[in-house]
Order: structure tokens, then C-alpha cells, then sequence
């Protein structure tokens, strides 16, 4: 073995993916999972430890990765000088707390008129700023963290991945899905949801604008582990202020909640059922679903807080409320520009554009070059 890798992370065992094979990992795992591929396609060996506190944690290995970016800076600081001379990664899968905490409350005020608490901005400053570079998903996030006094050039800029497989040992292309082939139905507007926290994904801002279409047959599709749970009768992480409208869409006809997908294929067969893939989130430095929609050739609505909309062509976007910044607007503001989009979108008939295997294997390369570069002891 050239070396070895040790991912560290504390904020939940299910998100271990030890057992899993690499290309099998979906959302911003498949990332991490290319890097795993990497490693072992080069002989050099990895794992994971789950750990809630650095503290008194220690670890045999050259790299160390942080999946983690929630532990304090002392935890950090002192696992550093424990293992003197071991580089050390933060992976960043979200922008700073403060930021996402401002977006929710201002969605939060003018969706339900509720007050949600905001973090101290001094609170936003993490472990991250503790390790040797950061790998983060956007360059608004890299502008934030550089804002918040994180130098930029330890900062690494990792793009999203599409769906991806192995070809041979150590190749790496992107997977390509069979077509999807559409159900016989009557003629619908298929709407699709993929989020897991339903105030920032959005999901009630658009249940809002899909209620409002003019159209007999619409469906909107939600694949989300709380609503699943409401209809269970578990309140889950659904916040008190939502629950009445979260009730509402479950008891909607129109509605169907699904199961997360574990599978391209489940993937694909969810996609032949939509027309449309909606991402209105208020903030998201993904999501993968972008990505997983334009693969298989399902149109986007997204919003322009959606990161993963900077590493695909160009996708109609509807711009989010930056209360980050304080600026307030009109509480039905977004509703109507989403609303619209979805008529827009609705009424184009033009076939979709799906990307070659080419296009997608760039992307993968990309990926492979950033982890070398920034493993130069490790991957040559």
C-alpha cells in the first residue's frame, strides 16, 4: 500500500459508506466515492471512523478528511497538534450556519409569518478554518468562507458529479442510464420534488405555485423521508409552524410521496413518470439532483441559490430572497416568479437535450485532476 486515508465524521452513522461500492453512493457522496476509487484503483488504503468530538480522538493515517464541517475550532485545533505533520481536510457540504439560518428564517417570516432564531455570526466560524484546505462545492461558498477570513488558496473547488461507473480498473466514465420510456397515461403535468429539509429545499413554495397552474392533471412527485413520516403519524423535522400546510399536501389528491431512491434504476424510473425537475430552494450549495435530472434528460426549474446550477449549461432559474443580506421583499414575491416559470415550462413542448457520455466523462475527469492535485503525496 502507497499510504492510507482516513475519513472522520460525527453527525450520524448512516451517512458511513464503508460497504458500499464507491460508484454506488448518490448526492455529494459520489464525490467522496470517486476519490475512494481513486484510492484503491492506486493501491492506497482508507476508513472510516464515526466520531461525535474530536476530542482525545486518535488516528493512524497520512490524510485525514473531516466529513464534518460542525466541529468547533478547539476540537479541530487540537486533533492537529496530536497528529503533528498530518494534513488535514475539512469537506463543506453547506454555506456558512449564519447564512443558512437567515434564509430560513426569512422564508419561514414570509411563508408562515413565523420567527425563526438566527445564529451569531462569531458562532458561523467552525473547525474548518482549522484545517490545511477546505473542499467546498461552489465558488459562493468559497466567497463566503473567504469572507468569514478563510485564505482562498486553501480553498479546493470540487465539482458535482454526475452518475458514474467503473470501465476497466481505475477508469472512471459516467454512467449512462437507459432512456426512460414513459408510462402510457393520460396527458399530465408530472412535477418533481428530491429534498430532505422542506423549508430550505423550498417544497412549500412550490406545493404554493403548482396549487396555482390552471391545469387538470397535474401531479407533483416528493420524495422526502419527513413527509413519509408525517403520513406515518411522526411529527419528524418538520418544523410546528409548517405542520398544518405539510398535512394539506400529504391530504392533496394531486400529491404522491416516494420512497428515496438507492438506485439508477429506481432513479430513471422515477424520472419517466415527471416532465419537470423543480430545486426552489432558498439556499443549497447542491443539489445532486440537478445533475441526476439533466443526465437523464428531464427539464429543470431551479433557483439561483441552487450551487450545482454552475456546473451544468444553462438551466431556467428564478432568483431567491438574499435575506442573508437583509434585503426584504414582497412574501408572495418568489411564489409568483415560480409560478410563472412552471407555466413557462409547462408549455414548451420542444424535446429535451440529454448530454453525451462524453460530456458527463469531462466532469468526472475534472474531479479525478482536482483530487490529485491536492493529493499530490498520495494519488499520482
Amino acid at each position: 500500500m502507497k499510504g492510507s486515508v482516513a475519513f472522520v465524521q460525527g453527525h450520524g452513522n448512516r451517512d458511513l459508506f464503508t460497504g458500499v461500492r464507491p460508484d454506488e453512493l448518490f448526492g455529494w457522496r459520489r464525490n467522496v466515492g470517486l476519490l475512494v476509487a481513486l484510492l484503491e484503483a492506486e493501491g492506497v488504503s482508507w476508513h472510516e471512523i464515526h466520531a461525535p468530538t474530536l476530542d482525545a480522538l486518535t488516528v493512524t493515517a497520512d490524510v485525514v478528511i473531516l466529513r464534518d464541517a460542525r466541529y468547533p475550532p478547539a476540537q479541530v485545533e487540537g486533533f492537529r497538534r496530536r497528529h503533528r505533520g498530518i494534513p488535514v481536510l475539512a469537506m463543506v457540504f453547506q454555506a456558512p450556519q449564519s447564512i443558512v439560518d437567515r434564509q430560513c428564517a426569512g422564508e419561514a417570516r414570509a411563508l408562515f409569518g413565523a420567527n425563526l432564531p438566527v445564529a451569531d455570526e462569531r458562532g458561523s466560524v467552525t473547525g474548518v478554518f482549522a484545517a490545511d484546505h477546505v473542499v467546498v462545492r461552489t465558488k459562493a461558498n468559497a466567497e463566503w468562507y473567504a469572507d468569514m477570513g478563510y485564505p482562498r488558496e486553501r480553498m479546493v473547488l470540487l465539482p458535482h458529479a454526475p452518475m458514474w461507473r467503473h470501465d476497466g480498473p481505475g477508469n472512471l466514465v459516467a454512467e449512462m442510464p437507459s432512456a426512460p420510456t414513459p408510462a402510457q397515461r393520460p396527458r399530465r403535468f408530472t412535477v418533481l420534488f428530491v429534498g430532505e429539509n422542506l423549508l430550505r429545499k423550498g417544497f412549500f413554495r412550490l406545493y404554493r405555485a403548482f396549487r396555482r397552474l390552471p391545469v387538470d392533471g397535474r401531479r407533483l412527485l416528493v420524495c422526502n423521508l419527513s413527509l413519509r413520516q408525517l403520513r406515518a403519524g411522526t411529527v419528524g423535522a418538520i418544523p410546528a409552524f409548517a405542520l398544518d400546510e405539510a398535512r394539506e399536501a400529504l391530504s392533496d389528491p394531486t400529491v404522491e410521496v416516494h420512497d428515496a431512491y438507492r438506485t439508477v434504476d429506481e432513479l430513471r424510473r422515477l424520472h419517466s413518470k415527471c416532465d419537470l425537475l423543480v430545486a426552489p430552494s432558498v439556499l443549497d450549495v447542491g443539489p445532486n439532483t440537478l445533475v441526476e435530472a439533466w443526465q437523464l434528460g428531464t427539464r429543470v426549474i431551479a433557483s439561483d441559490a441552487c450551487g450545482a446550477i454552475a456546473d451544468l449549461p444553462p438551466m431556467p432559474t428564478v432568483s431567491a430572497p438574499v435575506w442573508w443580506n437583509e434585503r426584504g421583499e414582497a412574501a408572495e414575491a418568489f411564489t409568483d416568479r415560480l409560478t410563472e416559470a412552471l407555466e413557462i415550462r409547462r408549455q414548451d413542448t420542444r424535446p429535451p437535450v440529454v448530454p453525451s457520455r462524453a460530456d458527463m466523462t469531462d466532469k468526472v475527469q475534472a474531479i479525478v485532476r482536482v483530487w490529485r492535485e491536492f493529493l499530490p503525496g498520495l494519488l499520482s
